[in-house]
């Protein structure tokens, strides 16, 4: 945010509350279960997914209107607490629990034949069980394993089920979709695991419009038989369906629910008070993403020295440009779309006041880009002082660029490698100069895997690449401050912190809404964002600091341990500049 000036002021979070509220108050419907007086005596219900969320809600409202309840659940010793709970709450005893696994087909036909041999009647049948964010795998059955639990085994339930519910009717199957079917598609290749793309909730998405497609031809067949079948979006419900996503979705997603997702528990998160902690939480979190170290207050003054800062069209490239020509640097933008470039360049310009802020192309996922926005440099510079590699992207899909290799390694850490070292000649004539590294607190969750930079082996969660690269990114920076001990050039490379800039614009819109929506309150705005950076570049504490991790306080800290191998760094070093060399 580079409006934090609206967003810090305490009447937008006073806002933000009371919109949350009013939401919260229209999340129940008209229609209230506690008010329908319709009784269950003498009814057979069966709720799959029944140990928590809301199949545990539906059980338990079947189980106090007197039915008898089967709870179909996977989890053996999380299904028999959920099974003591509704016996307790609802006061009665006729609640049983059975064992489903609707991702195996064993486990369902195993399930529909102790019901057909155990139950004489069946009214009521809640396909509820489902997940989503799992990642690819093929059960035994030789399915694709979402479709397996969330479509194919309640099909195949519900199916042998039919001819007991037909003998009990009025009977209703209830099958729990939801509206993210709207971005289904049909592919009948799906089913084996064929022709998919795993992002966010894709796969997802492609089963619930499965269910509502079968229900509906379901109901069809079904006419005269006293069944029913229909299906249904529960809402955007506060449960552990997300509990297969990395804990950072995870966090947001539950961060924004509560103020505006259903939840199982809604007495306690419903209470005001809830709300006004969070207020109060939010803004003292606010109040201290500010650092000790304040770039304004810093006296030093860049005139006559060079700068090149990736990346600084936008976010906190733009500001950390913004400073340099604030302290009257020469700053080369070294920027990717050339129509945002220029407004960034001539805004950067009225507010400096300074006019010797240039731009120059460069697209660090290519090579021969890098090379030329390189040449072009060292043609028309005479002196560079300082080189952020901030320029990044993350949750970009799979893609192999024209050099080999995979499009977030080069972009992120190959690309940045090769422009680096380029330049360091340059540098080298210029000392004292400066290399900074814009990298990540989600190194820590890196791995290295050489195979990764050609796009082999990868799996693309979330920001699982993204992490992957940062982590090369310091890895290759302390090594790179090896090579350079008695040049009078550092490298060094910080965490700027998680900050509210378009690194999210790849991810889809839910988590982007969730990434903003938490932000507002918890993350840091782009100029808050450049402050670390700001003071790797151009501090007098950093003179003559070189090989370090900074956080985004600007404290030195030790990165992941893979991070501090030295014989590690070494052998990734020399692969980069293998697969960056010019064949």
């Amino acid at each position: 945010m580079a409006w934090t000036d609206f967003f810090s002021h305490p009447l937008w979070a006073f806002s933000t509350l009371v919109f949350g509220l009013v939401l919260r108050s229209q999340r129940r419907g008209p229609w209230n279960p506690r008010t329908c007086p319709v009784e269950l005596k003498g009814k057979t219900a069966i709720v799959t997914g029944a140990n928590t969320g809301i199949g545990k809600f539906i059980a338990l409202d079947f189980a106090r209107r007197g039915a008898r309840v089967i709870l179909a659940c996977r989890n053996e010793a999380r299904g028999s607490v959920a099974l003591q709970e509704i016996r307790r709450l609802s006061g009665n005893q006729d609640v049983h629990l059975r064992l489903l696994d609707t991702s195996s087909l064993a486990s369902v036909r195993a399930f529909a034949e102790g019901i057909l041999r155990q139950e004489k009647q069946l009214h009521i049948l809640v396909n509820n069980a489902g997940a989503t964010g799992l990642s690819r795998q093929i059960t035994p059955d030789g399915l694709e394993i979402s479709f397996a639990t969330n479509h194919l085994g309640p099909f195949l339930l519900t199916n042998l089920l039919l001819d007991l519910m037909k003998s009990s009717a009025p009977a209703r199957i209830v099958n729990v979709s939801s509206f993210n079917h709207w971005r289904g598609e049909v592919n009948f290749a799906h089913f084996r695991g064929d022709n998919l793309t795993y992002t966010m909730d894709s796969i997802y998405n492609h089963t619930k419009l499965h269910n509502i497609i079968c229900t509906n031809e379901l109901a069809r067949r079904l006419q005269g038989t006293g069944v029913t079948a229909n299906s249904l979006h529960p809402g955007v419900v506060m449960t552990e369906v997300m509990r297969n996503y990395s804990w950072l979705v995870r966090f947001l997603f539950n961060m924004v629910g509560i103020f505006f997702f259903k939840m199982a528990w809604t007495d306690f998160f419903s209470h005001p008070l809830w709300a006004f902690s969070t207020l109060v939480f939010g803004l003292v979190l606010r109040s201290q993403r500010r650092g000790p170290w304040n770039p304004r207050a810093c006296p030093v003054e860049l005139k006559g020295k060079t700068a090149i800062v990736t990346g600084a069209n936008t976010g906190i490239g733009k500001f950390i440009a913004l400073d340099f020509a604030r302290r009257g640097a020469r700053v080369i933008l070294a920027c990717r779309n050339e129509a945002r470039s220029s407004a960034a360049l001539q805004e950067i310009r009225r507010l400096s006041g300074n006019q010797d802020v240039h731009l120059r192309l460069l697209d660090t996922s290519s090579l021969a880009s890098v090379r030329a926005f390189a040449e072009g440099i060292l043609r028309q510079e005479k002196q560079l002082h300082i080189l952020v590699n901030n320029a990044g992207a993350s949750g970009l899909s799979r893609q192999i660029t024209p050099d080999g290799l995979e499009i977030s390694f080069a972009t992120n850490h190959l690309g940045p490698f090769l422009l680096t070292n380029l330049l360091l000649d340059l540098m080298k004539s210029s000392a004292p100069a400066r290399i900074v590294n814009v990298s990540s607190f989600n190194h820590w969750r890196g791995e290295v895997n050489f195979a990764h930079f050609r796009g082999d082996n990868l799996t693309y969660r979330m920001d699982s690449t993204y992490n992957h690269t940062k982590l090369h990114n310091i890895i290759c920076t302390n090594e790179l401050a090896r090579r350079l001990q008695g040049t009078g050039v550092t490298a060094n490379s910080l965490h700027p912190g998680v900050v509210m800039t378009e690194v999210m614009r790849n991810y889809s819109w839910l988590v982007r809404f969730l990434f903003n929506m938490v932000g507002i309150f918890f993350f840091k705005s782009a100029e808050e964002g450049a402050v670390s950076t700001i003071y790797c570049a151009v501090s007098e504490d950093v003179e003559g600091i070189t090989g370090k991790y900074f956080h985004s306080d600007c404290s030195l800290v030790l990165p992941a341990p893979l991070a501090r191998d030295p014989a590690l760094a070494a052998k990734d070093f020399d692969i980069c500049e293998r697969l960056t060399a010019k064949l």
